[in-house]
C-alpha cells in the first residue's frame, strides 16, 4: 500500500480527477467530496512513490497525487482484509 511519511500538506483539487476517481465512481461507492475530504484531513499518509499518497481512515481512502489530482477513493465498506491489517497497524487493533 505503501510506506508511512510524515502526512504532506494536500487537498484534492476538484477540479481535476483520473479517470476512475470522477464523481460518478464516488457515487456508485456511496462516496462524497466531504468524505474525501476528510479522509485526506484526518488519515494516516502512505508514499506509493510516483508523487503519489494514500490517505487512509478508518473510514475510508483517498489516494491524492502530490499536485492534489484524486486517483482513486474506497470506503471503509470495501475494506477487505488486508486493508483492514493495515488500519489496524496505523491506528491500534480496535480502536
Amino acid at each position: 500500500m505503501g510506506t508511512y511519511v510524515e502526512k504532506p500538506s494536500l487537498k484534492v483539487d476538484w477540479e481535476q480527477y483520473a479517470d476512475h476517481a470522477t464523481n460518478d465512481s464516488m457515487v456508485k461507492r456511496g462516496i462524497n467530496q466531504e468524505m474525501v475530504d476528510s479522509y485526506v484531513a484526518n488519515g494516516k499518509a502512505l508514499s506509493q512513490g510516483n508523487g503519489k499518497y494514500a490517505f487512509v481512515s478508518r473510514d475510508g481512502v483517498a489516494v491524492v497525487t502530490s499536485n492534489g489530482k484524486l486517483v482513486t477513493t474506497w470506503s471503509s465498506a470495501n475494506f477487505d482484509a488486508n486493508m483492514l491489517e493495515i488500519v489496524d497497524k496505523l491506528f491500534g487493533k480496535g480502536k
